[in-house]
């Protein structure tokens, strides 16, 4: 999930632009004192996190992509649970080369900073990332942290929990034009994994034991990892 700036909000005063008389300015006095409390009840709350059924936790990998280069090796990334900064929490290095931590489903705060010659080249914070355990998962969720805008991402997993099949591939082309090649995917774990500059494409999968497939006028949209399921007879 990308970043999100959220603003407080501004109710607007009933008192404003009136005029009173001396007889009314005890009253507006009074009416003034408690409009702020009645202006707290119409700020809506935050809608609770919706735990669905198979547990809590959830394994989150985090990749950190500069561009459509994967900088996960050089980048140092840090979670923290929205509104806590004060400890990050562990996070390793999976046999995937992703970052991995098993936390519960809830909303997270991640930094990704890119290393280069012991200098930083490239920053970026996704904030209040809603992290949740969907039942075609499988009980990980991929999250990828773009260091520059306007790039998505298009996570293809198999629809069961297991490896792809060996030399799967998939490649995202302008919708109607298939001989342009814009992205390639990469294998990474059970998984492919495209990025691309965010927009619509036809995506071409091809499992070895079988033609290939097309998906049509798919939407990648900027700094979201999208997932598709995929079937593997």
């Amino acid at each position: 999930m990308g970043s999100y700036v959220t603003a407080a909000a501004l109710v607007p005063c009933a008192l404003a632009g009136r005029r009173f008389t001396r007889l009314g300015v005890a009253a507006a006095i009074v009416l003034a004192l408690a409009v702020p409390a009645l202006a707290v009840q119409v700020v809506p709350a935050s809608p609770p996190v919706v735990i669905p059924p198979g547990g809590p936790s959830v394994r989150l990998q985090l990749r950190v992509f500069d561009g459509v280069e994967d900088v996960t090796r050089e980048a140092r990334v840090r979670l923290y649970p929205t509104g806590r900064r004060d400890e990050p929490l562990k996070l390793t290095l999976g046999a995937d080369q992703a970052y991995e931590a098993d936390v519960p489903v809830g909303l997270y705060d991640v930094q990704a900073i890119r290393l280069k010659a012991g200098e930083v080249s490239g920053v970026r914070w996704v904030e209040r990332l809603l992290v949740q355990k969907y039942p075609d998962e499988f009980g990980r969720h991929l999250q990828v942290v773009n260091l520059k805008s306007g790039f998505g991402a298009l996570q293809i997993r198999p629809d069961a929990d297991g490896a792809g099949p060996a030399g799967w591939s998939a490649v995202a082309t302008p919708p109607g034009a298939p001989e342009t090649e814009v992205g390639k995917a990469r294998a990474l774990g059970p998984d492919l994994l495209l990025v691309v500059p965010s927009g619509t494409y036809d995506v071409k999968v091809v499992v070895p034991s079988g033609a290939p497939t097309w998906i049509s006028n798919l939407e990648i949209p900027d700094a979201r990892t999208r997932l598709k399921t995929w079937p593997i007879k």
